[in-house]
């Protein structure tokens, strides 16, 4: 069997109803949600499975509040990561993309859940303070296009970049309007993320202090299982403050952060997000000669029992 790789995601891969049909389905996910759940509704007063699961929102609804979101998306990662877990399917090393920095923590044993939980409330409670709203958007286009734009480059920062397939840009508010008239002028797909701030960019920048103070407490600042982070392409030897930062403020780059791990080894490449969009990359950043496979869980199209079964199957 080929070694295990689990990809977390983070900001943009939230929506209502997320992981719905495994919180029916499977016992074991649906007590560690709630499990979970009740913890943050202790400490932070917020119903957080109540507002996942609210039979009114559906998934097409757009779920763009930092706090909620990013607690949101940890709370299903940690549950499914569990799930795997319980079923013998063991990462041999982890890929974390932004927030999911703070999950891929606690599974290489650098943090505990509640130690994770603690601090993305303290940092997106720092963010929605005092960060102007801004969003994102993902290009379907070369990254060039970006560096040959005087106007995107006024307006926009690079937050993300896969070479030869798309990039996603950090904007402020008001600039939203001028840009997506310049991507369809430019004939240029595109789509909006479900954020409400301006991640990967220097409009955090006046954040870092602070949330470099955010007392901390690592159960061990060296990862028990290798930590790749995408805002560095390569393995964190030792991680603190300033790799969680680096992971929600520099750009990302997915497809390098590939390349590397595809030179070690074949894998079975895992998405333990709430969207599957990590695997959705994949498949077009893979080289067509790779030996690797890509699983997905979790995705709005509900099959997310039989891919669980799938991944059982062949992944431990």
């Amino acid at each position: 069997m080929k070694p295990v790789i689990f990809m977390a995601s983070g900001q943009g891969s939230q929506y209502f109803q997320m992981g719905v049909d495994l919180y029916n389905e499977n016992e074991y996910f649906y007590e560690k949600i709630n499990t979970v759940g009740l913890i943050i509704e202790n400490r932070f007063g917020i119903s957080i499975v109540d507002i996942i699961y609210d039979d009114k929102r559906d998934g097409s609804e757009i779920f763009s509040d930092p706090i909620l979101s990013s607690l949101g998306i940890y709370i299903i990662e940690y549950a499914l990561v569990s799930t795997l877990e319980k079923y013998g399917v063991q990462p041999t090393k982890i890929i974390a993309s932004s927030l999911g920095i703070f999950i891929s923590s606690v599974i290489s044993r650098c943090l505990d859940s509640s130690q994770a939980l603690d601090t993305i409330y303290s940092m997106m409670s720092l963010l929605n303070r005092r960060c102007d709203e801004g969003c994102m958007i993902i290009v379907l286009a070369d990254p060039t296009m970006y560096y040959r734009s005087s106007m995107l480059k006024e307006k926009t920062v690079l937050a993300s970049r896969d070479d030869g397939l798309s990039f996603a840009i950090s904007l402020q508010l008001c600039d939203l309007m001028d840009v997506e008239n310049y991507l369809n002028d430019m004939g240029a797909a595109f789509h909006r993320l479900p954020v409400s701030r301006a991640y990967h960019s220097h409009w955090m920048d006046h954040l870092k202090n602070e949330f470099m103070r955010m007392d901390l407490n690592f159960l061990s600042n060296k990862p028990s299982i290798p930590l790749i982070c995408c805002a560095r392409t390569d393995e964190l030897l030792t991680i603190g403050m300033s790799d969680f930062w680096n992971a929600v403020r520099r750009p990302l780059l997915f497809s390098d952060t590939i390349a590397k791990a595809e030179k070690e080894m074949a894998a079975c490449y895992i998405d333990i997000g709430p969207s599957g969009m990590m695997a959705t990359n994949l498949k077009y950043v893979l080289p067509k000669s790779s030996k690797s496979e890509i699983y997905t869980i979790l995705n709005q199209q509900r099959r997310a029992s039989k891919n669980l079964e799938n991944v059982i199957k062949h992944c431990r």
